[in-house]
């Protein structure tokens, strides 16, 4: 993007701290910078013209029209948090898709329009040790889905299949199964065969042993 591309949209409290801001950006080549009180925050159409977002940080209040913008942004633009005063929970932070970066109360100037820059041209601006949790977060989800992707489905059975299931991983016999459930063992025997064919097995050891994982399953 080129230098008279940038458009920012700045989204504070109206005070000394914030003019600065505006006035340093603006001297920074910014070509335009707009402020908007995070107060009387309107969320209309009009901040499609602009290229990123500054976002407060200290004017994130439940339920205020900040917050709301951050969780939903219209449109779709990259957002950059400053004035951040603590760590912000990763689990919070991947509920905000559009949030790029963020920069502590103490960042200079020049930290701020680079982190312009970087994101604006496609990157992050988060500290090493965010970045870290967010990779951590992915690759442990992509490592459970590939898991339960790997993991044969979960069969359907009916009631009755699950009570002849549950008695024959106890070890019981096809005639012992017919007497406690009062069946005749020829029906026992059909259900097996049913069950069988659901779990994909060809015997009772086999059919134990599916089970077995089955329940390891559903309790990841």
């Amino acid at each position: 993007m080129s230098v008279k591309d940038k458009r920012i949209l700045l989204i504070g409290l109206n005070n000394m701290h914030t003019e600065l801001i505006i006035s340093q950006l603006t001297k920074n080549n910014m070509n335009e910078v707009c402020f908007k009180s995070a107060s009387h925050l309107s969320l209309d159409n009009q901040n499609s013209k602009f290229h990123l977002t500054l976002v407060d940080y200290q004017t994130l209040k439940p339920d205020s029209q900040a917050m709301i913008f951050l969780t939903n942004p219209t449109p779709k633009m990259p957002i950059l948090l400053f004035n951040v005063t603590n760590e912000i929970p990763i689990d919070t932070l991947l509920t905000w898709p559009q949030v790029k970066g963020f920069l502590s109360p103490t960042a200079s100037i020049e930290h701020l329009t680079k982190s312009i820059d970087v994101i604006l041209d496609q990157g992050l601006w988060f500290p090493r040790h965010t970045l870290e949790l967010m990779l951590e977060h992915y690759r442990s989800h992509k490592d459970l889905n590939r898991y339960h992707a790997q993991q044969p489905a979960i069969p359907l059975l009916t009631r009755r299949e699950k009570q002849i299931l549950s008695l024959l991983t106890d070890g019981k016999s096809n005639m012992e199964i017919a007497e406690k459930l009062f069946v005749a063992e020829t029906t026992v025997k059909s259900h097996v065969y049913n069950l069988y064919k659901k779990l994909d097995v060809k015997c009772r050891k086999e059919a134990i042993y599916r089970v077995t994982q089955l329940k390891q399953l559903e309790a990841v």
